[in-house]
């Protein structure tokens, strides 16, 4: 896609209807105005302000969430449905639903998110906007410039160690999320890795990154291929930190094990030392096994007498 267009900021306007005044029905680029809603996930707020979704965010049926996902960024009919009723079931939600309701904290959002802060435990919702440290964070993790299934798994292995653990299901949504966009945004379906530039413009401004279109259709099977690429790269990860771990862990026990022995080791030396010393003190009072025992010349005579 060419660079989006923006609406000028000095016209004010509403999306009330969910369509735009100033855009009409064209895709080109609007932010959010007053009284639109947005999501935690980059991915449906960026169609949000593209048209693809109701561009204030509400009353968004199934249909739509999949029309939108295959319209916006070619996913195939499979994967886009797989999408669009696993956000429905998940919510426990059957009616149209708002971009708000995915804030819904431990329903398809999570904690260690690559570009948004943890929720509270008393919040119900999650923070929407993401968090430019976190983004940064992301980006410096690039090699080359871009992202690929490795640097993702990095990054997704700092932020889980950072973060409360996730269950089985958040752990897949979190892996799937980074694969779809390894996928939609590779480079004529090659594992070349996204362009640090085009990521952070579409998880920071919420926008189509400028040069980049759909070229082909992404599918549920290669997306689950390219999520298994990042879980095999997180395991190793963990395999090299319980090893770690593991030898931090035996080089205390030694050491520990050192300490205890040196310290017995002064105890004894110690314990032996005093009982010389009292030794010395019981019998240095009686005369040794080869010594003769002093008499006096007077008590001399008065043996020698009694013979």
């Amino acid at each position: 896609m060419s660079a989006p267009a923006k609406c000028p900021a000095s016209i004010a306007h509403t999306h009330l209807r969910g369509t735009c005044p100033v855009t009409g029905t064209s895709n080109e680029f609007c932010a959010p105005q007053p009284g639109d809603v947005r999501s935690p996930c980059p991915a449906l707020n960026t169609l949000a302000n593209h048209g693809f979704l109701p561009r204030n965010g509400k009353r968004i049926s199934p249909r739509a969430f999949a029309a939108a996902l295959q319209a916006g960024y070619r996913l195939s009919f499979p994967l886009a449905w797989f999408l669009s009723l696993g956000a429905f079931v998940l919510l426990l939600q059957f009616a149209p639903l708002s971009l708000s309701d995915l804030a819904r904290h431990e329903y398809i959002e999570h904690d260690a998110s690559l570009v948004h802060g943890n929720t509270p435990l008393e919040d119900e919702y999650a923070p929407c906007p993401a968090d430019p440290a976190l983004i940064d964070a992301l980006m410096a993790d690039g090699v080359d410039d871009k992202l690929s299934a490795a640097e993702v798994a990095k990054a997704r292995f700092r932020r889980e160690n950072e973060s409360p653990p996730l269950d089985g299901t958040h752990a897949e949504i979190a892996r799937g999320e980074m694969a779809i966009a390894l996928r939609v945004f590779a480079a004529d379906g090659k594992d070349a890795g996204i362009p640090v530039p085009w990521l952070r413009t579409w998880l920071a401004a919420e926008t189509f990154p400028a040069g980049w279109a759909p070229a082909r259709t992404v599918g549920l099977i290669e997306v689950i291929k390219e999520s298994g690429k990042i879980r095999g790269a997180m395991q190793k990860l963990q395999a090299a930190q319980a090893a770690r771990e593991t030898e931090v862990a035996a080089a205390e026990v030694v050491r520990v094990e050192k300490e205890e022995k040196e310290s017995v080791s002064e105890s004894v030396s110690e314990s032996g030392s005093e009982v010389g010393e009292e030794g010395d003190s019981l019998f240095s009072l009686a005369p040794g096994e080869d010594e003769t025992p002093e008499t006096s010349e007077e008590e001399g005579s008065e043996l020698g007498d009694k013979k």
